[in-house]
């Protein structure tokens, strides 16, 4: 299973182009694009809930995601990886609490802020990095080995998001492996289509 984790300053709502709520406009590009993934969406960010809670519905009508988590509803902030490893778990928790349960739950996490990026990887996420436009282009330029995909809008990111989302499940489905490596829960080791390696078991 593959969530989707938005920060939402700078990334879906780009701040500094509005003064106020009131120039907040109705984003009906966005709000289609974010409406053709059937995935979990939560936002994360370091404002607080209130003002998530305002902007969300004048950008998108009304709010898609299943949980806001800000900076006065957790107890850590961005880029402290106690932050990400609370949001990590109770993503998790709070999925796995109706009747399924999800031995493989992957996330990936859109963000304009590289120290953020950094701390998401470290944790094993999946990293979209929407560069922030006061970023210097030397810096937007550059590669960076804990940022897995770069665009610079929201937009183009999700418009590629399905590429992004089938390399992810062909990761999951197989894990290459010259030789067996011990047992790993929920995978059997064979000579498949993919190679040698650990192959998901559909049956558990």
């Amino acid at each position: 299973m593959i969530v989707l984790i938005f920060d939402l300053d700078d990334t879906l709502l780009m701040s500094n182009e509005y003064n106020n709520y009131n120039d907040i406009k109705f984003n009906t590009k966005l709000l289609n694009l974010l409406n053709q993934f059937n995935n979990h969406k939560f936002i994360y960010t370091n404002g607080t809930y209130g003002h998530a809670e305002k902007s969300i519905p004048k950008l998108l009508g009304n709010n898609i995601f299943k949980k806001i988590y800000a900076r006065d509803t957790i107890p850590f902030m961005k880029p402290d990886y106690k932050s990400f490893n609370y949001i990590n778990n109770n993503i998790f928790y709070n999925i796995n609490n109706n009747i399924n349960n999800y031995k493989n739950i992957s996330y990936i996490f859109f963000d304009d802020n590289l120290d953020n990026i950094e701390s998401a990887k470290h944790i094993g996420w999946t990293t979209i990095w929407i560069p922030h436009r006061n970023y210097e282009n030397e810096v937007k330029k550059t590669n960076y080995e804990f940022v897995d995909y770069k665009y610079y809008d929201i937009y183009n990111a999700l418009e590629n998001l399905n590429n992004i989302i089938d390399n992810i499940n062909n990761t999951i489905n197989y894990i290459q492996s010259n030789y067996f490596k011990g047992y790993k829960k929920g995978y059997y080791f064979k000579k498949g289509i993919n190679g040698l390696g650990y192959y998901i078991d559909n049956n558990n």
